[in-house]
């Protein structure tokens, strides 16, 4: 059992009947996973008070599925977060914004989640407690800005690219448990919005051999890499059973 007795819930949050998970499950893990891997988390001062506030970001139309069809109902059973509203930035951006001082305190003090900026974040010590708390974070980044795709005569890659060298770590040291093949790379990269150069961290799984096995232990939620990933199981086995 986690002991909640230290999390502070505001007016607020105790208006919309907010609730905070007792016990570390695969559900919550998956969570804190697409959170580390697209999430945005801070609290801020203004005049009106002090606001909590959680951001996830989104392509469009490519994210909404996951989006409305396994965030917002996970939102809803781990912490009876109702009437969430997907809103569209631009033509081709969502974002999903909730506010909560109970959610934000259990994230940063309970999970151990670090606020944002994530240069430094890393995957919460008590993830490794059970291989099954393991996978559920894993797919939880890979679903969050992690990749699927095709490279050359229909080989498989799944990556994520990420800030925070521990991520990388971490997942790595997931994957040795689960006897997967990786690699992983330090990218320079320019950030076109400030001109700068800054340093990115990859993971990358690579092959039909291991790729597949992947998908056997961990597999993914997010439906547009459930897409591409059948789309190129069918193209593989069309490929394989035709003569050369």
């Amino acid at each position: 059992m986690i002991n909640l007795s230290k999390v502070i819930f505001s007016h607020n949050d105790k208006k919309r009947s907010i609730v905070l998970p007792d016990n570390f499950t695969p559900e919550l893990a998956e969570d804190v996973g697409f959170h580390i891997g697209d999430g945005y988390m801070k609290n801020r001062v203004e005049k009106t008070g002090i606001h909590y506030e959680f951001a996830y970001s989104g392509n469009y139309p490519e994210d909404i599925d996951y989006f409305k069809n396994i965030l917002i109902p996970r939102k809803h059973v781990l912490f009876n977060l109702t009437n969430l509203e997907i809103k569209k930035e631009k033509k081709n951006a969502i974002i999903l914004k909730i506010r909560s001082k109970a959610i934000f305190l259990y994230y940063r003090d309970i999970l151990k989640v670090k606020e944002s900026p994530k240069t430094d974040i890393e995957i919460p010590k008590w993830v490794y407690s059970s291989l099954e708390l393991q996978k559920s974070v894993f797919r939880g980044l890979i679903d969050s800005d992690g990749n699927f795709r095709i490279v050359k005569k229909g080989y498989p890659i799944i990556d994520l690219q990420v800030q925070s060298q521990h991520v990388v770590e971490g997942m790595g040291k997931i994957l040795k448990t689960l006897e997967i093949p990786f690699s992983s790379f330090r990218i320079k990269q320019l950030d076109k919005r400030s001109g700068k150069i800054c340093i990115k961290f990859r993971i990358q799984i690579s092959g039909r051999k291991n790729v597949t096995k992947w998908i056997s232990l961990v597999g993914f939620n997010n439906p547009k890499h459930i897409r591409k990933y059948d789309k190129w199981v069918e193209a593989d086995s069309n490929r394989r059973s035709s003569p050369h």
